[in-house]
């Protein structure tokens, strides 16, 4: 899972799988994006007046500004308007998305014997079908209910979770080299965290209010195990740019006047909001995550081994505590801002998920009981196909869609 120094090579040896992989994200993406940025739906319409506002008054009205900084820059810098500007930043961050993912994902297969023959499809496969999966929700496609109640994985209407899901994939990478001995290249690693803490919670910091505590809770734990920890890793490289940057954005979005909407805080409200948008919370939620809670019950005496899995684990429960047990006060409180938390955390659980279950193919491949595996491996596609259908309906269905949801 380690991003290599010759990453450059790899790239260049990839160049037709990549343009391929490039033509397919502009045949499957750009439609759907062209759709929400140029017949804007509410939440683009919304970045949009702040992105003006900020810059015509000078004013910071909201801390998490990285897309409005790269729209407005497209905008000063070509004179293209607003909207494909957001075109433009949201599209390249489905690319950057799927670069990273073609990247994990070719480091997962390449070892494993049974994808060694079609290793290119299956690096394809897997990097765009990670960017469709949704909560499976075919039993309520009739009735339209896809996105309401469940944990969103990937959604298509808001331009500031799209421009976060790869910086906080890569963050997570990044963060899981704490949870190593000490190398000589601490100071270089420690700079790349801080770097893409700063750079993801810019973009929205819904993924690192669960990053920051999961991951030291787990450094906490490791340390009374006596198991590696790189301390001066965590501290200097994740905790200290963390607290500032996320100290600033509190300060910034509920004690100064800067904010567009009405003065709030944030309030303990068990199941408040989640009660104001859906019916059926629980079956719901249960529905979000088949195919992770699979992939760990299967593999469970491997799984509970594996510092990844179990950290993405550990920071979806903090989104989840967030969405379900956290709210803002007053008009914001409709909005379920904290629900972002649980849906980005998410994402990044299916992805290591997925890594998991191809990494340990192998162990299967060493038991010689071609039955077994069969069984689990059928098992882990089965569940998965699930929320590729239902990630293929939401599609269309937010084609069509005037929200984009």
């Amino acid at each position: 899972m380690n991003f290599k120094k010759n990453k450059t090579i790899f790239y260049k040896k990839h160049i037709t799988s990549i343009s391929l992989l490039v033509g397919l994200i502009g045949c499957i993406f750009f439609p759907i994006l062209y759709h929400v940025a140029m017949f804007p739906v509410p939440d683009y319409l919304i970045h949009t007046e702040l992105m003006q506002g900020m810059f015509e008054s000078k004013t910071i009205m909201i801390p998490h500004f990285l897309y409005h900084i790269l729209v407005y820059g497209i905008y000063v810098l070509s004179g293209i308007n607003f909207k494909i500007s957001s075109l433009i930043v949201s599209f390249f961050s489905y690319l950057l998305l799927s670069f990273v993912l073609y990247r994990l994902f070719y480091v997962a297969l390449k070892p494993q014997k049974l994808y060694q023959k079609n290793t290119i499809p299956f690096i394809l496969f897997f990097t765009l079908s990670m960017m469709l999966v949704t909560p499976v929700t075919i039993l309520n496609w009739l009735n339209g209910g896809l996105y309401s109640g469940y944990v969103g994985i990937n959604v298509y209407h808001n331009p500031t979770i799209i421009i976060l899901k790869p910086l906080a994939l890569i963050l997570f990478i990044c963060i899981t080299k704490i949870y190593h001995s000490p190398e000589n290249n601490d100071r270089y690693n420690i700079i790349i965290i801080a770097i893409f803490i700063i750079l993801s919670t810019l973009a929205k910091p819904s993924y690192l209010i669960c990053l920051l505590p999961a991951s030291i809770i787990l450094a906490i734990y490791r340390q009374i195990k006596d198991l590696p920890v790189n301390w001066s890793m965590m501290i200097l490289g994740s905790i200290i740019p963390a607290t500032i940057v996320l100290g600033w954005q509190y300060y910034i979005t509920y004690s100064s006047q800067q904010m567009m909407v009405e003065q709030s805080t944030i309030i303990f409200a068990p199941l408040q909001v989640i009660q104001m948008q859906s019916s059926g919370i629980m079956p719901k939620f249960l529905l979000s995550i088949p195919f992770p809670l699979y992939i760990y019950s299967a593999y469970f005496e491997h799984a509970k081994k594996d510092i990844s899995l179990n950290l993405a684990w550990l920071v979806f429960a903090f989104g989840c505590f967030y969405k379900y047990f956290l709210a803002e006060s007053g008009e914001r409180m409709i909005a379920g801002n904290f629900g972002w938390s649980a849906q980005i955390t998410l994402f990044i659980l299916f992805v290591i998920s997925m890594l998991f279950f191809i990494r340990h193919t192998s162990i299967l491949e060493k038991l010689h009981n071609w039955r077994q595996i069969k069984m689990t491996m059928w098992g882990g596609i089965m569940i998965y196909s699930l929320h590729l259908i239902s990630g293929i309906g939401w599609y269309f269905f937010c084609l069509i869609s005037v929200r984009g949801y």
